[in-house]
Formats: structure tokens, sequence, C-alpha cells
């Protein structure tokens, strides 16, 4: 496959993109015919960018309401509260068997442009491969919730993993003596990289491999974010999602809040979605459009932005193509007929309409949905799934 006459993040010139198996084969200068052959994919106006990577979410916990009807001083204060005040909601969202709910996870993060999702929690079954889900950490919930978590810290079998923690998740003093708290314990001296650290100041920052960043998260729970203009400069920062408990479903109106804070730079935000996070979990051949590369690819539309501006500013309904290891597995309605005449079998994919966009999906998704309401009609899902007849319409329009 050939992704022709694309640009690629902040270059000016087009080029031509050469997918072979899960690789990226070549990068060349565009050629100059506009009609592409068979197996090419011609592209008018499109930026590529690398599969994002999201370093945070519970993937599990995707189908709740957002819950809250305040700002909290930490964690455990939101906590207690939504425990007491939305039982019947959650109880309803739990009632979901977890499979389905870990598949429509991973649906919410392929629909943003991410092809590998950081999960943090117990290990997970994930039964398709809509994304990759990383979960080679150790996962600690947080120094108020994890059980044994010194125990668990300085387990010497997993010496060699990275620990990721909730810490300085709130404003208050106890956040960030939780901190501290945390730092003295790992005796060991793991490797940790810190979520959400609200309350972290730069000395600490400088004792984490990595601080995950979720801003969505962290201004729906306290309305305040960690201090990342200095932080950055102690430790590297990595940006996460969470799940809809505290955020907006989409990650990529995270990273546009992201950009109106003003305290990473447009290259400093797209590396925290692409090389730091693949450096950091040690993930190979990932984060770059580079040849020998893995070919984790999102192709959207530029709109009237260029370069950086243009690859921060995607929505869910510019993502032309969304291709993970060389594999598509979402496409725009305006790409079906090059799609197929490009050979890709399509029997496997949904269509369902996002922001107003028709969108072919890999997988039956239009299935999970309705599985879903079997058990939670109330669910609140961002997509509308057509019915066979639309689809067959779209097919052939």
């Amino acid at each position: 496959m050939q992704l022709r006459n694309v640009f690629i993040e902040n270059q000016c010139d087009l080029f031509d993109i050469e997918i072979s198996g899960d690789c990226i084969a070549s990068i060349k200068p565009a050629m100059q015919r506009q009609v592409p052959a068979t197996g090419e994919i011609y592209l008018n106006n499109a930026i590529a960018i690398p599969g994002l990577i999201n370093s945070h979410d519970h993937l599990d916990f995707n189908l709740f309401p957002a819950l809250g009807d305040r700002y909290y001083k930490d964690y455990r204060e939101w906590a207690q509260h939504i425990h007491s005040a939305y039982k019947a909601e959650i109880d309803k969202v739990l009632a979901v068997p977890v499979e389905m709910r870990v598949q429509w996870g991973m649906y919410k993060n392929l629909l943003c442009g991410v092809t590998t999702v950081v999960n943090h929690g117990l290990p997970l079954f994930c039964a398709s491969d809509i994304v990759d889900v990383f979960q080679h950490c150790q996962s600690l919930h947080s120094v108020g919730f994890e059980k044994m978590w010194r125990l668990k810290l300085n387990n010497p079998l997993r010496l060699r993993k990275s620990v990721a923690i909730h810490v300085g998740e709130g404003i208050n003093g106890l956040a960030e003596r939780e901190i501290n708290k945390l730092l003295a314990a790992n005796v060991l001296g793991r490797e940790l990289i810190a979520v959400h650290g609200v309350a972290m100041n730069a000395l600490q920052a400088r004792k984490f491999k990595a601080l995950v960043w979720c801003p969505a998260s962290n201004y729906f729970m306290f309305n305040k974010t960690a201090d990342i203009n200095n932080l950055k400069h102690g430790t590297v920062i990595l940006f996460g999602s969470d799940s809809v408990l505290t955020a907006d479903w989409s990650m990529l109106r995270h990273i546009h809040l992201a950009r109106r804070l003003g305290v990473l730079s447009d290259e400093e935000l797209l590396q925290s979605l692409t090389t730091s996070p693949a450096a950091i979990w040690e993930l190979d051949r990932l984060g770059k459009i580079q040849e020998s590369y893995y070919a984790d690819i999102v192709v959207a539309d530029q709109r009237n932005k260029k370069g950086l501006d243009a690859a921060l500013s995607i929505t869910s309904k510019d993502i032309l193509l969304v291709i993970k290891k060389g594999r598509v597995q979402l496409f725009d309605e305006t790409l079906v007929n090059q799609i197929l005449s490009s050979k890709l079998d399509v029997e496997d994919f949904n269509c369902i309409v996002v922001e107003g966009q028709v969108k072919y999906v890999r997988g039956n998704i239009s299935q999970l949905i309705d599985r879903i309401r079997s058990y939670y009609p109330e669910a609140s899902l961002p997509v509308k799934k057509l019915k066979p007849k639309e689809q067959i319409n779209a097919y052939a329009s």
C-alpha cells in the first residue's frame, strides 16, 4: 500500500509513503502523477502523523457519564463523593460485562487516532486488536487506595519493570505529601512514572522517570492541572486521556485544551504523544514516520492549517485513515472507492457516524453498541451506527 501526496508532521513538502507488511518501506518526494495506481491511496491537502500513544486510560471505565458536581481537594474526596452520590449510575455501568467495556474503550481511542494505549489497572484481557494495549509496566493505583502498596513497590521480582501510579492527584497538602511518601518508600530505586502530578513540584519531578499529564481530567476534578511549564525541566512529559469518568471522550479535544494552556510548545506536545512515550514505554520502532519503523500512521484533512498547527488541531471528523502496523483500522467515506480499488478487504468494517462524518471502522462496532445497550440502555456513545441498508448505500456510493 502507498499513501501518496501527504504532508508529514511539520514538513513543507509532499511525500509518498510506501508500506510493506507492518512497516514503512520508503518515504520519497511525492510523484506528480494524479491518478493513483492499484494499491495507492491519493490524498489531497492531508497531513500524516505517527499513530498517537495514549499513556493513561482505564479502558474498562469508558462507559460512565462524567461523575462529579463540584471541584475537589484530592482524589480521595472525589472518590468518596461519587460512590455515595452516584451509586446507581455506577452500578448500571458495571452491569455491562467487562470485555464489552474494554472493547468500547479501545474504540474510543481508535476514533481519536490512537494506535497504542497504556491501560492502568489490573491486567485486562483484550480480545481484539483494534488498538495495541500496553500493560507491561506495574500498575499501582495510588498511595491512598492500593492495598499493600509498599510491598508491591519493593517486590524484588518486579525490579526491572517501571511502576505507573496516580500521585499528587489533588490540590491540598495531603496530595503533595503523598509524593514524598512514595519517594521515601522506594527503597529499591524502582523507575517511577507518575500520573497526574497536580501537586508535584520541580524538585520532586526529578525523581520520576516520567509524568503522564491528563489536563482535561485535572480541570474537571480540581479546576487546576500540573505545573507542566516547570515540571518539564525535571522529567519527561507524556500525555494521557484518563477515562470518561472525569474527561471528555475525545483525547483530541484534550490536546486542543493543552495547546490553549501554552505550557508546552507544539513540538513538545506532539512529542508527548509520540516519541517520548515510545521511549519511556520502550515501544520499539514506534512514534515516528520513518523508514523501517512500524506503519502506525494517522492521516487527516488539514483544513486550512499547516504543519504542527494542523497536526494538533485534528478532530475525529478530520481523520481520513488510521493505520496500525500496516493494517487499515479506520477510513473516511471519501476514500471508499480508493480503498476498494486497493483490494483491501472491507467485509470486516462497519459504517458509523462520528461528529457528523461517516467512517468505516474495522470490527463489528455496531453489534458492540447493541450489546452494550442491552445491558445499559442509557449509554451515551459519541457515535451513531448506520442501519444495514444505510451501510449498503454508503458502500455503493
